[in-house]
């Protein structure tokens, strides 16, 4: 009798469990789209000193610098300026978008200003350019590249860096890691940007 029991549970037990997966696999991927979806009804961020401007997912956190020449948002909700942690910790699972802001651009072009970049990466981090393309941003002609960063000999990350000139200034807006799984977020953010005066 007790096994006869035990037996007629068996079915109600794997069927609780292949609910409880499938619920678990729905919360995963549902958390990556609702912070995607946030983006539409989330906050909108713009410098006052600059006039630069863009929105972002309420799930995100921003951290301003005073000069607001430093602009970072992160998935870490104790998010600075500069962000402070190790960056190669990073996972898929994280988002961090920076941008940094100079105010005198000493460099005659976007090209000029791109090339010296990617000398400056090169020469002083392990890092190399696997890809160079242009692109916009704000409606501003930008060229995107995206460096591999070494972590250690088993493992590297992708870090994007979107540089582009206005108003006199230069903008480097970085992501990491290139590859989040919060690539939506990440797009809509940076279509979102505006450039200011």
């Amino acid at each position: 009798m007790e096994e006869t029991q035990r037996d007629s549970r068996l079915p109600l037990v794997l069927t609780l469990l292949l609910v409880l997966g499938a619920v678990g696999v729905f919360y995963g991927q549902n958390a990556v789209q609702e912070l995607s979806s946030a983006v539409t009804r989330g906050e909108k961020f713009r410098s006052e000193r600059y006039g630069y401007s863009f929105s972002y997912p309420i799930k995100l956190h921003l951290a301003v610098s005073p000069a607001e020449n430093f602009v970072v948002l992160s998935t870490d909700p104790e998010v600075t300026v500069p962000p402070k942690g190790d960056l190669d910790a990073l996972t898929q699972d994280d988002l961090l978008i920076t941008l940094m802001l100079t105010e005198r651009v000493q460099y005659p072009d976007l090209k000029t200003w791109v090339e010296t970049f990617v000398l400056y990466a090169e020469t002083t981090t392990s890092d190399r350019l696997v890809s160079k393309e242009d692109t916009e941003i704000g409606g501003v002609p930008a060229i995107e590249l995206v460096f591999n960063h070494p972590i250690d000999t088993e493992r590297s990350q992708f870090r994007r860096h979107i540089n582009f000139l206005a108003g006199g200034r230069g903008y480097a807006i970085t992501v990491l890691p290139a590859d989040s799984a919060h690539a939506e977020v990440e797009e809509a953010v940076l279509e979102s940007f505006e450039v200011g005066d």
